[in-house]
C-alpha cells in the first residue's frame, strides 16, 4: 500500500502531514533539516538522511509516525536513500573514497548497517549516488569518474540483496556527474550535469530497460556558453521527475512537461 503520509520541509525542521478529503493536515513535527532525504517504512517508522556539508560522515535518524526520535547515529558519507518494506537502503561512499552500498534491515529492533559488496573493484573518487526500486528489483546508479554504471539487485527478500547485472552507462563524461535517476514502468530516466569548454550543461537521458538499455530520448540544456555556442538557456533545471508516463522538468522559470510549460505554474 502507497504510504500516504509526506513531509513539507522547513529552515531547521519538518512538517509532517497528509491529505484527507483534500485538507492538508497536519500530523507533527520532525527533527530534520531542509538538505534531508527521508523514507517511510511500512511499519510506521520514518528514516531521515541528514546530508552534512563539509564532512566525511552523515547523520541517520530514526523516528516514529508522529515525528518523536527513536534513534540517531553517524553514518559514512552516504548521500542516497530508498527502501523496500521495512529495509532501508543507502548509497554513498567511504571516508577513503571508495564507493558505499549498504542496508539498515528495520523489521526488528536492532539498529544495524550491512555493507553489501558491489560487482567492480573499487576506484577512488566513485559514490552509489541514487537507489531506484521497481517491484523486487533496486538499481543503484553508480557517479563520477568514468565508466558510470547501473548495478542491478534481487531484493525479493529485503534483507538479503542479490546481485544480478550490472549495465554501463556509455555516452557519459569522465567530469559528468549524475544528479538523480527515477524510474516509472519498463523506462529508468539520469539527470546530471557536466562543464566542458564549450559550456556548462544539464542532460536528461531516458533508457528503456526490455530494450537492451537502449537511448531513446535525451535533452540537453546549455546554461552557461564561453561563446563558442550560440544558442543558450539561461534558467538554470532545478529536479527533474519521471511520473505516470510523464517527464516533468522543474526550472527556475516553472514546470515543464517535456520541454512544453505546464499551465498555471510558474513564475
Amino acid at each position: 500500500m502507497k504510504n500516504e503520509l509526506f513531509i513539507i520541509p522547513q529552515d531547521k525542521f519538518g512538517i509532517i502531514c497528509k491529505v484527507e478529503n483534500n485538507i492538508l493536515e497536519k500530523i507533527g513535527e520532525i527533527d530534520i533539516h531542509f538538505a534531508s532525504k527521508n523514507v517511510f517504512l511500512e511499519n510506521g517508522l520514518i528514516v531521515s538522511l541528514g546530508l552534512e556539508k563539509n564532512s566525511n560522515t552523515n547523520k541517520l535518524k530514526i523516528f516514529n509516525k508522529l515525528g518523536e526520535k527513536i534513534s540517531e547515529c553517524t553514518v559514512n558519507k552516504y548521500g542516497a536513500i530508498n527502501v523496500y518494506k521495512n529495509v532501508v537502503y543507502l548509497g554513498g561512499r567511504y571516508s577513503n573514497n571508495n564507493e558505499l552500498f549498504s542496508y539498515v534491515d528495520l523489521s526488528s529492533i536492532e539498529f544495524k548497517i550491512n555493507d553489501v559488496d558491489l560487482p567492480i573493484k573499487t576506484v577512488d573518487g566513485k559514490s552509489i549516488d541514487d537507489i531506484l526500486i521497481s517491484d523486487n528489483l533496486l538499481y543503484l546508479i553508480d557517479n563520477l569518474i568514468w565508466p558510470k554504471y547501473i548495478f542491478i539487485y534481487d531484493i525479493s527478500v529485503s534483507n538479503r540483496p542479490k546481485y544480478l547485472d550490472t549495465h554501463e552507462l556509455k555516452g557519459h563524461l569522465p567530469n559528468e556527474e549524475i544528479i538523480k535517476g527515477d524510474i516509472y514502468d519498463n523506462w529508468i530516466m539520469i539527470f546530471s550535469e557536466h562543464y566542458i569548454q564549450s559550456g556548462f550543461f544539464y542532460n536528461i537521458v531516458l533508457k528503456n530497460i526490455e530494450k537492451s538499455w537502449k537511448k531513446d530520448y535525451q535533452l540537453t540544456f546549455c546554461t552557461q556558453s564561453s561563446g563558442l555556442l550560440e544558442k543558450v538557456d539561461s534558467v538554470a533545471v532545478l529536479d527533474v521527475c519521471l511520473t505516470n508516463s510523464m517527464l516533468y522538468i522543474l526550472k527556475e522559470d516553472g514546470l515543464y512537461n517535456q520541454c512544453q510549460q505546464v499551465k498555471g505554474i510558474g513564475r
